[in-house]
């Protein structure tokens, strides 16, 4: 069963951005280099602790649901599916 794509076309989000009447606060996950500078606009960098990270990115995987599992793994390498995380991860 597919999922319908909860991506909202690019000029509706456009149109409610330029319609916000107070301070806008934009966040975006794109690397440095994909994201446009403008001298007009404040940028604010915001970053994890790699060890946190790690261990969120365990508890992600590991509350995958069978069904985004499989599309993963159909999307993947091939032969190679997706790893899958044990609970609890101990460190």
């Amino acid at each position: 069963m597919d999922r319908p794509s909860v991506r909202a076309p690019l000029e509706e989000t456009l149109a409610k951005i330029e319609a916000q009447a107070h301070r806008r606060f934009l966040k975006s996950h794109l690397p440095a280099d994909g994201l446009p500078l403008h001298d007009a606009v404040r940028y604010i960098h915001v970053a994890r602790d790699g060890r946190e990270a790690c261990l969120s990115f365990c508890n992600h995987i590991a509350n995958y649901t069978p069904w985004m599992l499989e599309r993963l793994d159909a999307a993947g390498l091939g032969s190679v599916p997706i790893n899958r995380i044990p609970l609890p991860v101990r460190f």
